[in-house]
């Protein structure tokens, strides 16, 4: 952990916070707290984080946490590192609840796709690069359920890739590709694999417990995140 100025930021490794940083007098009080002086040898790093991290949860639920801390504005990484630390901390109390939810998924993901993980896993491989395709993001759910665009845009990826980013062997891959195009859900453009509207439609299940997914964890980390910023 490096001193700056004397002062030992207690809310990342990576951000810098001297306690005369905040030029404001009304962040005087909230410098005080996020960077104290203290000797190395006896800086806590989980307590001083804990410290800072419900203190800057509290400044950002309040409203007015950016003009505060102008030198934290532009740190990428300040939130999702105090969160990740909530979320590690008390892991133990909401472990069932991220659980429960993932397990559906891949039960249902691994259902859809003839109990067959590998496929399912190939399927994510290609709607991921399918979604990062500027293009995608432009049509609405209507559009692509209705079979308007039958090959969905993508930037591309073929069985090769596949098989690296799953672990997956690359001959175990191809084969399960041909069989993915047999029904229908991959289309083949060359050497590129692209989704097709018949899988997003027979898919609508998987795609639906993914979004149960997403408000399912964002309401338990919402949650610590309340409770941190509670007085």
């Amino acid at each position: 952990m490096e001193i700056v100025n004397g002062y030992v930021c207690r809310i990342c490794k990576d951000a810098r916070l001297p306690l005369d940083a905040c030029r404001d007098p009304t962040a005087r009080t909230f410098g005080e707290l996020a960077a104290s002086r203290v000797r190395t040898t006896s800086f806590r790093p989980t307590l001083a984080l804990e410290a800072a991290s419900r203190l800057q949860l509290r400044e950002c639920l309040m409203g007015n946490w950016s003009h505060k801390v102008p030198v934290q504005t532009d740190h990428p990484k300040i939130g999702r590192e105090v969160l990740r630390h909530l979320v590690a901390e008390n892991y133990p109390e909401i472990a069932h609840s991220l659980l429960r939810p993932l397990l559906r998924l891949l039960n249902i993901s691994r259902a859809a796709c003839g109990g067959d993980i590998d496929k399912f896993l190939i399927m994510l491989v290609i709607a991921i690069r399918t979604t990062e395709h500027e293009g995608f993001a432009r049509y609405s759910q209507a559009q692509l359920l209705s079979g308007e665009v039958p090959i969905f845009p993508t930037l591309g990826t073929n069985v090769r890739s596949v098989a690296e980013s799953t672990g997956t062997p690359k001959e175990t891959v191809r084969r399960k590709v041909g069989e993915l195009i047999e029904a229908g859900w991959i289309s083949r453009k060359g050497n590129d694999l692209r989704f097709t509207v018949l899988a997003y439609q027979e898919l609508v299940g998987v795609r639906v417990t993914i979004e149960d997914l997403a408000v399912s964890n964002f309401e338990v980390v919402a949650d610590l995140a309340r409770r941190a910023g509670s007085p």
